[in-house]
């Protein structure tokens, strides 16, 4: 009797619960492999060879990844998707460097697009990565396209604006969150997700919470302090704004979600 053929749904259910752990049994990662590999066999093909990169990212396999993650053929509407999984993989195996160069290459491409689907999203990724002038493009394009309502900033926006107030220019920010994620990742630890909280009682503190795969409290304790450290000196040597800027990390749980 031949095997019953999974559905997409149900691969998708089991990448997301491997993607909520920072070490993935190696017998479920398999069990997932041979159903996304099952997958191509149907017309959720690029559903499976996007599990197979994310597979491949867990394992560290940065050239499987590379070559699944060329595969799918999606829509135009799907091709955000696409490019999600590619910056999480990337995250996810410490390829930071080359997360923000693909980014890059997005806002290009956003210029000429006025997709929600993929505008929405980037817009997210811009402010977490630090590219703020980006964002700020990103944030009149989607007002220009009546997708953001004149005079309801969001928190995200708000975020943005005290930002441009105090000054802290985009190079800065991009130097200052990819230093502090290599520094996390140089610890064994992953980030799965992150994060902007700002402060609203006193308008001129932005916290970035890196989410990671941690349970030591005392390990966390140690990375916070180490990069406090290296904010104050980057405010010392490269921008006195950064004193408005706070990193810390922070213990996941599923309530965060993934990427």
């Amino acid at each position: 009797m031949a095997l019953a053929v999974p559905n997409w749904d149900s691969v998708q259910n089991r990448l997301h619960t491997a993607l909520g752990k920072s070490k993935p049994p190696p017998l479920f990662l398999a069990s997932l492999e041979r159903d996304a590999k099952a997958l191509l066999n149907t017309p959720a093909l690029n559903f499976g060879y996007l599990t197979l990169g994310m597979v491949a990212a867990m394992r560290g396999e940065k050239q499987q990844f590379d070559e699944y993650l060329k595969r799918p053929r999606m829509t135009a509407d799907d091709v955000s998707i696409v490019d999600i999984f590619v910056l999480n993989g990337l995250n996810r195996m410490g390829c930071f460097d080359e997360a923000n160069a693909y980014l890059q290459t997005l806002f290009i491409k956003s210029a000429d697009s006025d997709d929600l689907h993929s505008l929405k999203p980037l817009l997210h990724m811009a402010m977490l990565y630090g590219f703020i002038d980006d964002a700020g493009l990103l944030f009149d394009k989607l007002k220009k396209l009546k997708a953001i309502k004149p005079g309801h900033n969001t928190d995200l926006e708000r975020v943005y604006l005290l930002l441009r107030e105090l000054r802290l220019d985009q190079s800065t920010m991009v130097a200052a969150i990819l230093a502090i994620k290599k520094f996390i990742f140089s610890q064994d630890v992953v980030i799965p997700t992150y994060s902007f909280s700002y402060n609203f009682e006193y308008d001129i503190f932005i916290e970035l919470k890196c989410i990671c795969f941690v349970d030591d409290i005392e390990l966390l304790a140690r990375m916070d302090n180490i990069i406090d450290d290296m904010l104050i000196q980057m405010e010392v040597e490269i921008d006195p704004a950064l004193i408005n800027l706070c990193v810390s990390c922070r213990p996941y749980n599923l309530s965060y979600g993934i990427g």
